[in-house]
Protein backbone atom coordinates (compact mmCIF):
# COMPACT_ATOMS: atom_id res chain seq x y z
CA UNK A 1 0.00 0.00 0.00
CA UNK A 2 1.74 3.71 -1.19
CA UNK A 3 0.35 6.08 1.85
CA UNK A 4 0.35 9.22 2.07
CA UNK A 5 3.94 9.28 3.56
CA UNK A 6 5.16 7.50 0.72
CA UNK A 7 4.10 9.80 -1.57
CA UNK A 8 5.49 12.78 -0.15
CA UNK A 9 8.77 12.07 0.83
CA UNK A 10 9.01 10.31 -3.36
CA UNK A 11 8.00 13.65 -4.32
CA UNK A 12 10.43 15.32 -2.15
CA UNK A 13 12.90 13.61 -2.90
CA UNK A 14 12.49 13.37 -6.94
CA UNK A 15 15.02 15.65 -8.27
CA UNK A 16 12.95 17.28 -10.53
CA UNK A 17 11.34 18.92 -7.75
CA UNK A 18 12.33 22.65 -7.59
CA UNK A 19 9.39 24.73 -6.23
CA UNK A 20 5.52 24.37 -5.70
CA UNK A 21 3.71 28.00 -4.93
CA UNK A 22 0.51 27.25 -2.45
CA UNK A 23 -1.96 26.15 -4.84
CA UNK A 24 0.25 23.41 -6.00
CA UNK A 25 1.19 22.45 -2.70
CA UNK A 26 -2.71 22.14 -1.24
CA UNK A 27 -3.69 19.63 -4.64
CA UNK A 28 -0.66 17.84 -3.91
CA UNK A 29 -1.92 17.52 0.03
CA UNK A 30 -5.61 17.42 -1.04
CA UNK A 31 -6.45 13.42 -1.51
CA UNK A 32 -4.98 13.24 2.10
CA UNK A 33 -5.81 16.30 3.67
CA UNK A 34 -9.12 14.51 5.16
CA UNK A 35 -6.76 12.58 7.40
CA UNK A 36 -4.86 15.10 8.86
CA UNK A 37 -5.06 15.87 12.75
CA UNK A 38 -6.39 19.81 12.71
CA UNK A 39 -3.04 21.25 13.83
CA UNK A 40 -0.81 19.50 10.98
CA UNK A 41 -3.85 20.80 8.44
CA UNK A 42 -3.55 24.12 9.53
CA UNK A 43 0.31 23.71 9.32
CA UNK A 44 0.23 22.89 5.85
CA UNK A 45 -2.75 25.36 5.34
CA UNK A 46 0.03 27.96 6.10
CA UNK A 47 2.54 27.02 3.78
CA UNK A 48 2.77 29.35 0.86
CA UNK A 49 6.19 27.96 -1.00
CA UNK A 50 8.61 24.78 -1.08
CA UNK A 51 11.62 24.82 -2.91
CA UNK A 52 14.33 22.60 -3.21
CA UNK A 53 18.33 22.25 -3.78
CA UNK A 54 19.28 19.21 -3.93
CA UNK A 55 18.39 17.11 -0.57
CA UNK A 56 17.72 20.93 0.93
CA UNK A 57 13.95 21.87 1.60
CA UNK A 58 12.87 25.06 2.35
CA UNK A 59 9.14 26.09 2.75
CA UNK A 60 8.01 29.90 3.31
CA UNK A 61 5.21 29.95 5.55
CA UNK A 62 2.55 32.81 5.06
CA UNK A 63 3.40 34.08 8.22
CA UNK A 64 4.85 32.46 11.82
CA UNK A 65 2.19 29.81 13.14
CA UNK A 66 1.51 28.56 16.46
CA UNK A 67 -1.10 25.29 16.19
CA UNK A 68 -2.51 23.18 18.93
CA UNK A 69 -1.60 19.21 18.38
CA UNK A 70 -1.64 16.15 20.12
CA UNK A 71 0.68 13.86 20.27
CA UNK A 72 0.20 10.46 22.46
CA UNK A 73 -3.11 12.00 24.06
CA UNK A 74 -0.79 15.20 24.98
CA UNK A 75 -1.85 18.55 24.17
CA UNK A 76 0.80 20.50 22.58
CA UNK A 77 1.84 23.60 20.93
CA UNK A 78 3.30 23.28 17.47
CA UNK A 79 5.28 26.52 16.23
CA UNK A 80 6.34 27.07 13.31
CA UNK A 81 8.60 30.00 12.19
CA UNK A 82 8.14 32.56 8.78
CA UNK A 83 10.75 29.65 7.25
CA UNK A 84 11.63 26.01 7.50
CA UNK A 85 14.65 24.15 6.67
CA UNK A 86 15.07 20.62 6.85
CA UNK A 87 17.51 17.64 4.53
CA UNK A 88 15.47 15.38 2.75
CA UNK A 89 16.66 11.61 3.29
CA UNK A 90 13.85 9.95 0.99
CA UNK A 91 15.14 6.26 1.14
CA UNK A 92 15.10 6.61 4.56
CA UNK A 93 11.30 8.48 5.12
CA UNK A 94 13.09 11.02 7.62
CA UNK A 95 14.00 14.74 7.93
CA UNK A 96 17.12 15.98 9.19
CA UNK A 97 18.92 18.86 10.40
CA UNK A 98 15.39 20.91 10.90
CA UNK A 99 15.60 24.20 11.38
CA UNK A 100 12.10 26.86 12.73
CA UNK A 101 9.93 23.94 13.92
CA UNK A 102 9.26 23.87 17.56
CA UNK A 103 6.94 21.80 19.92
CA UNK A 104 5.67 22.09 23.44
CA UNK A 105 3.22 23.37 26.05
CA UNK A 106 3.70 27.14 27.58
CA UNK A 107 7.11 28.22 27.84
CA UNK A 108 8.56 25.22 27.61
CA UNK A 109 9.61 24.90 23.82
CA UNK A 110 11.85 22.54 22.13
CA UNK A 111 12.96 22.49 18.71
CA UNK A 112 12.05 19.60 16.41
CA UNK A 113 15.65 18.87 14.83
CA UNK A 114 14.29 15.55 12.84
CA UNK A 115 11.08 13.22 12.52
CA UNK A 116 12.00 10.32 11.23
CA UNK A 117 8.58 7.45 9.82
CA UNK A 118 9.27 3.51 10.37
CA UNK A 119 6.03 1.39 8.53
CA UNK A 120 4.56 -0.66 11.22
CA UNK A 121 1.85 -2.42 9.24
CA UNK A 122 -1.32 0.14 8.86
CA UNK A 123 0.41 2.74 10.86
CA UNK A 124 3.64 4.57 10.73
CA UNK A 125 6.14 4.99 14.13
CA UNK A 126 7.28 8.20 14.34
CA UNK A 127 10.41 9.21 15.75
CA UNK A 128 10.31 13.37 17.06
CA UNK A 129 13.80 14.44 17.58
CA UNK A 130 15.06 17.04 19.82
CA UNK A 131 18.63 18.03 20.85
CA UNK A 132 17.97 16.16 24.28
CA UNK A 133 15.82 13.56 23.41
CA UNK A 134 13.27 11.45 20.80
CA UNK A 135 9.86 11.22 21.13
CA UNK A 136 8.51 8.17 19.86
CA UNK A 137 4.72 8.36 18.94
CA UNK A 138 2.64 6.07 16.43
CA UNK A 139 0.08 7.08 13.72
CA UNK A 140 -2.20 5.44 11.08
CA UNK A 141 -0.86 5.07 7.69
CA UNK A 142 -3.06 7.36 5.51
Amino acid sequence: MTTFIDRLFAHLADPGMQAMDAPAIQSFLAPSANHFPDGIRWLTDGISKASKSGDQLDLKMKKALKVPITVAGMALELEADESVVARVHGETLALSGIKGLRAGMGFMKMDLTGVRFHPDGKSYLVDLQTPMKTFNIKIPAF
